[in-house]
């Protein structure tokens, strides 16, 4: 227990309370799993450095908190990796190299996943699948639906439905 630590913020007590809150729901198996990874992913990203353990264990770019601050606050918009490196003022190849290395998936990943789990959210909640695609800034609803049946294995239509 030496290298158990405190931590408090309020944009990690906020991914804790989307966790509870997204648990209580009834959920496929595959679909559970990937919003486990992206919440821990999450999780991680918001640590600060001081609450890894002295073991020797990395601590993730200042860049990397900025990035998921900034795809946060702005995940209804069409977000592009150049549109982040530009507002962060950083290359995008540095920005990539940095969080791919800090997060262990791609930027471009995150973003789609991050979207993908937030639709799931808006359609267990009953918004139309067409709506949330628009909501997000998905470019076409074809696009928005080949990639949500990918990642939850069920179409956005029949999450509705499973609830």
């Amino acid at each position: 227990l030496s290298c158990a630590r405190t931590v408090y913020s309020h944009e990690l007590k906020d991914v804790f309370l989307r966790l509870v809150a997204l648990c209580e729901q009834k959920r496929e198996k595959n679909e559970a799993a990937t919003l486990l990874r992206a919440f821990l992913n999450e999780i991680l990203a918001y640590l600060p450095a001081e609450a890894t353990p002295a073991s020797g264990a990395s601590t993730f770019h200042p860049l990397t908190y900025d990035a998921i601050t900034y795809i946060e606050k702005n995940l209804s918009d069409p977000l592009l990796v150049e549109t982040i490196s530009s507002a962060l003022n950083v290359s995008e190849s540095h920005l990539g190299h940095v969080f791919k290395r800090d997060m262990n998936i791609s930027i471009h990943k995150y973003i789609l996943e991050k979207k993908l789990v937030a639709a799931s959210v808006k359609l267990k909640n009953g918004a139309r699948a067409t709506e949330v695609a628009e909501s997000l800034g998905f470019g076409d609803y074809s696009g928005f639906y080949r990639r949500y049946k990918k990642m939850f294995g069920l179409s956005p239509s029949k999450t509705k439905i499973s609830i």
